[in-house]
């Protein structure tokens, strides 16, 4: 039997997904599912064979055998991922266990063609060393995620059209296109909670969001979702791309920031703004806070509509976190519609440095673990 006919027997998926979180015993195992001893054994058996499992440490206990540990097989498959950004392309493999083990990147310098033909030659080539799950692919919105294409982001006009579903098949392996905030949410699901509801913030060219509620991606199929940078927060604010006036991204965006610096003399990127700010510059201190105003004031209307339990800060506002979380955090404890006490935690991403490019692995892992073998969007909400 093929680790994917196993992968549809539901019993066997729900101990796979139980040792996704944690190595664990039969007995626990048994305990956790309901199962029988036997049952689990037999379970066990099978994914010890098909090479998706194996036998881990041995555990210690104070009364009677120490039990042996199960655990995911790291080596079983690996899965791929691109992130296609403004600043270039990252590709990024990642083991069974979603731990990272390979990652390459090519900037914006580079021709189209000839990253693809590199993105092509380093996946052949790990397709020989490891049964690969397939290709996951990020890129900023607008994307068609249904039919797997990217659209017309802007500032990536080198992608405008690029098809995912075409390097699948010249691959032979299965590809999700994501947006890339949708995917950081996903990926985060693990830090988070299974079925958890969050919102992750991404704050580079514009202001993105992805949501998770109970577990499932919020948005459609064609690549919308939480367009939290488009939420007005000054109906008689500038311009915004979308052709609305005063959006958040207006304010809250990396870039808007940084325009606001240099208007102020201060030439500088967003790391060094906020190590200025850490040394004690007054200017640069007031331009975090002035985004921080930003971010909060969608964040309330996010959180009245959409209820969150935290907020995950991405990409380059980790950062700025110690400037950022507070205040956001002051305002949804005291302008939020459902407060009743609760407090909705600010926190950093749990994603290394190429978030994305992880992300991006993670939603092939993702799909095989929900008991997919092939892609149907995630079970969005």
């Amino acid at each position: 039997m093929t680790a994917f006919q196993i992968m549809k027997q539901g019993n066997a998926m729900l101990v796979l997904r139980l040792l996704k979180e944690q190595p664990l015993s039969r007995a626990e195992l048994s305990r956790r599912t309901g199962l029988t001893r036997a049952t689990i054994t037999g379970i066990a058996d099978e994914l010890i064979g098909t090479g998706l499992v194996r036998e881990g440490e041995i555990a210690r206990t104070t009364v009677g055998r120490h039990p042996t540990m199960l655990c995911l097989a790291p080596d079983a498959y690996c899965a791929v991922g691109v992130d296609l950004s403004r600043e270039g392309v990252t590709l990024c493999f990642a083991d069974f266990t979603a731990r990272p083990i390979f990652s390459r990147s090519w900037g914006t310098d580079v021709p189209r063609e000839w990253v693809l033909a590199e993105l092509t030659e380093a996946i052949e080539a790990k397709k020989k060393k490891c049964r690969t799950l397939g290709i996951g692919v990020t890129a900023p919105g607008p994307i068609d995620a249904a039919r797997g294409c990217v659209l017309t982001p802007s500032g990536m006009e080198a992608w405008h059209g690029f098809s995912a579903a075409e390097l699948g098949e010249r691959l032979g392996l299965p590809v999700i296109l994501e947006k890339d905030t949708a995917a950081l949410a996903i990926a985060e699901k693990h830090a988070v909670g299974a079925r958890a509801s969050f919102l992750v913030l991404l704050a580079d060219h514009g202001l993105g969001g992805g949501f998770i509620y109970n577990g499932r991606l919020f948005g459609s199929a064609e690549g919308f979702g939480c367009e939290i940078g488009h939420v007005c927060i000054d109906v008689n604010g500038p311009l915004c791309t979308c052709g609305n006036r005063g959006c958040a991204e207006v304010y809250a965006s990396v870039p808007a920031t940084l325009a606001r610096a240099r208007e102020m003399g201060k030439d500088m990127d967003y790391k060094r703004l906020v190590e200025a700010a850490e040394a004690g510059d007054a200017a640069c201190r007031d331009l975090l806070s002035r985004q921080a105003d930003a971010l909060a004031i969608a964040c309330v209307s996010a959180v009245n509509m959409l209820e969150p339990t935290c907020i995950l800060l991405e990409g380059e506002l980790c950062a700025a976190h110690a400037f950022l979380s507070p205040r956001i955090e002051e305002a949804l404890s005291s302008r939020c519609f459902t407060q009743n006490g609760r407090h909705v935690q600010v926190r950093v991403s749990s994603l290394p440095h190429n978030g994305r490019a992880v992300a991006a692995t993670r939603l092939m892992l993702e799909n095989f673990f929900e008991g997919r073998e092939n892609d149907d969007r995630f079970g969005r909400v």
